[in-house]
Protein backbone atom coordinates (compact mmCIF):
# COMPACT_ATOMS: atom_id res chain seq x y z
CA UNK A 1 0.00 0.00 0.00
CA UNK A 2 1.09 3.29 -0.77
CA UNK A 3 2.65 5.11 2.03
CA UNK A 4 0.48 8.50 1.90
CA UNK A 5 -2.53 6.31 1.98
CA UNK A 6 -1.08 4.25 4.69
CA UNK A 7 -0.79 7.62 7.02
CA UNK A 8 -3.58 8.70 5.66
CA UNK A 9 -5.67 5.66 7.04
CA UNK A 10 -3.66 5.07 9.99
CA UNK A 11 -4.53 8.79 11.63
CA UNK A 12 -5.97 8.98 14.93
CA UNK A 13 -7.70 11.98 17.03
CA UNK A 14 -5.70 12.95 19.76
CA UNK A 15 -7.72 14.21 23.06
CA UNK A 16 -5.45 14.25 25.82
CA UNK A 17 -2.37 15.86 25.90
CA UNK A 18 1.18 15.67 27.63
CA UNK A 19 2.03 18.71 29.51
CA UNK A 20 5.00 19.57 27.55
CA UNK A 21 5.87 22.01 24.71
CA UNK A 22 6.92 19.74 21.51
CA UNK A 23 10.36 21.25 20.53
CA UNK A 24 10.40 24.72 18.25
CA UNK A 25 11.66 23.09 15.35
CA UNK A 26 9.05 20.53 15.28
CA UNK A 27 6.19 23.00 16.01
CA UNK A 28 7.93 25.04 12.44
CA UNK A 29 7.83 22.04 10.51
CA UNK A 30 4.64 21.31 11.31
CA UNK A 31 3.59 24.97 9.82
CA UNK A 32 5.61 25.05 7.56
CA UNK A 33 3.87 22.08 5.97
CA UNK A 34 0.73 23.52 6.84
CA UNK A 35 2.04 26.63 4.21
CA UNK A 36 1.88 24.04 1.21
CA UNK A 37 -1.70 23.25 2.28
CA UNK A 38 -3.33 23.94 -1.05
CA UNK A 39 -6.07 26.51 -1.71
CA UNK A 40 -8.67 27.44 -4.46
CA UNK A 41 -6.43 29.06 -7.50
CA UNK A 42 -3.33 29.05 -5.27
CA UNK A 43 -4.69 32.30 -3.53
CA UNK A 44 -3.36 31.04 -0.22
CA UNK A 45 -5.17 33.97 1.85
CA UNK A 46 -4.87 32.21 5.26
CA UNK A 47 -2.27 32.78 7.66
CA UNK A 48 -1.03 30.05 9.98
CA UNK A 49 -0.74 30.96 14.00
CA UNK A 50 1.34 28.88 16.31
CA UNK A 51 0.89 30.09 19.64
CA UNK A 52 2.75 28.45 23.04
CA UNK A 53 1.48 30.97 25.76
CA UNK A 54 -1.19 29.66 27.93
CA UNK A 55 -3.19 32.99 28.53
CA UNK A 56 -2.78 33.87 25.44
CA UNK A 57 -4.34 30.40 23.98
CA UNK A 58 -7.41 31.13 26.63
CA UNK A 59 -8.25 34.55 25.17
CA UNK A 60 -8.04 33.23 21.76
CA UNK A 61 -10.03 29.96 22.33
CA UNK A 62 -12.73 32.27 24.04
CA UNK A 63 -12.47 34.38 20.78
CA UNK A 64 -13.25 31.26 18.57
CA UNK A 65 -15.62 30.38 21.15
CA UNK A 66 -17.84 33.48 21.21
CA UNK A 67 -17.47 33.81 17.27
CA UNK A 68 -18.18 30.79 16.12
CA UNK A 69 -21.41 29.96 19.10
CA UNK A 70 -19.97 27.50 20.36
CA UNK A 71 -19.30 25.34 24.13
CA UNK A 72 -16.53 24.43 25.34
CA UNK A 73 -12.62 23.99 24.41
CA UNK A 74 -9.61 22.65 25.67
CA UNK A 75 -7.09 25.45 24.16
CA UNK A 76 -5.70 25.56 27.82
CA UNK A 77 -4.73 21.68 28.23
CA UNK A 78 -3.21 21.58 24.87
CA UNK A 79 0.97 23.05 25.56
CA UNK A 80 0.71 24.96 22.36
CA UNK A 81 -2.20 25.47 19.42
CA UNK A 82 -1.99 26.07 15.54
CA UNK A 83 -4.71 28.10 14.25
CA UNK A 84 -5.14 28.93 10.51
CA UNK A 85 -6.69 32.30 9.95
CA UNK A 86 -8.10 33.45 6.89
CA UNK A 87 -9.90 36.30 5.22
CA UNK A 88 -13.01 36.42 3.44
CA UNK A 89 -12.95 38.11 0.07
CA UNK A 90 -15.81 39.46 -2.53
CA UNK A 91 -15.57 35.77 -4.09
CA UNK A 92 -16.68 34.16 -0.57
CA UNK A 93 -20.18 32.11 -0.42
CA UNK A 94 -22.03 34.99 1.59
CA UNK A 95 -20.83 37.75 -1.16
CA UNK A 96 -19.26 39.55 2.14
CA UNK A 97 -16.57 42.21 1.44
CA UNK A 98 -12.94 41.86 2.61
CA UNK A 99 -12.82 42.27 6.84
Amino acid sequence: MNETIKTILSRRSIRVFRPEQIPAEALEEVVTAGQYAPSAMGAQQWLLVAVRDRELMARLGEDCRRTLNREGDPSTARPQRCWCLARRTDTSPSGTAPV
